[in-house]
């Protein structure tokens, strides 16, 4: 009984496996990879400044903006099953705290609303800090 139950989980685990890799190929790497795909969203959120790319894999990638010596806002772009994840992390050296937002856009969404959408919070959060 025990032999038969691992061979299921064993056999789920293998499926999400191969059903992962097939929407990897299907979500990113039909695109060129995640770098590729997410330009717009990637142009449209570095404000003039240049990308510092930390990581970049098959399904997330990993970017900064640094704003002068003691600011930066690091980027994390995470391909899921027909969505995308987005995190904003926002370090400041000095008294204030990090700041986080999370965003998720269904998949094949205009990568321009994207953008919009997170600049609106982003600005929403600047200003309670501001204040």
């Amino acid at each position: 009984m025990i032999i038969i139950i691992a061979v299921i989980i064993i056999g789920i685990i293998i499926k999400f496996f191969l059903d992962r890799d097939k929407m990897i190929e299907n979500q990113v790497d039909i695109h060129g990879g995640m770098k590729e795909k997410y330009k717009d969203l990637i142009e449209g959120l570095r404000q003039n400044y240049s990308p510092q790319f930390c990581e970049i894999k098959r399904d997330y990638l990993h970017f900064r903006l640094v704003f002068g010596s003691r600011t930066a806002a690091n980027f994390y772009i995470t391909e899921q099953f027909n969505e995308v994840k987005i995190e904003w992390l926002l370090q400041i050296d000095g008294p204030f705290e990090n700041r986080k937002l999370f965003w998720t856009f269904p998949q094949g969404l205009v990568q321009n609303k994207m953008v919009d959408k997170i600049e609106i919070d982003i600005e929403k959060l600047i200003k309670n800090i501001s204040l």
